[in-house]
């Protein structure tokens, strides 16, 4: 769910005409862009890493508990 809202409020902020620095100031304006997007795929990039560790984890305890 958070991932979503994540994504929805970082569209509206990049399609928003006020930014922390306008964009009229070309190439300066698109830094907060730049940055809020970089922020949001760290994010992304650190939660799917997360899952993929939560799946080994799991599998590994679904294994040894079919062993036993």
């Amino acid at each position: 769910m958070w991932p979503i809202v994540l994504i929805i409020l970082v569209v509206i902020y990049l399609l928003n005409p006020y930014d922390i620095l306008p964009d009229l100031l070309v190439g300066w304006g698109w830094i907060d862009d730049i940055v809020i997007f970089g922020f949001l795929l760290r994010y992304l990039y650190n939660l799917k890493k997360k899952r993929e560790a939560f799946q080994r984890y799991s599998q590994s305890r679904q294994e040894t508990r079919h062993r036993h």
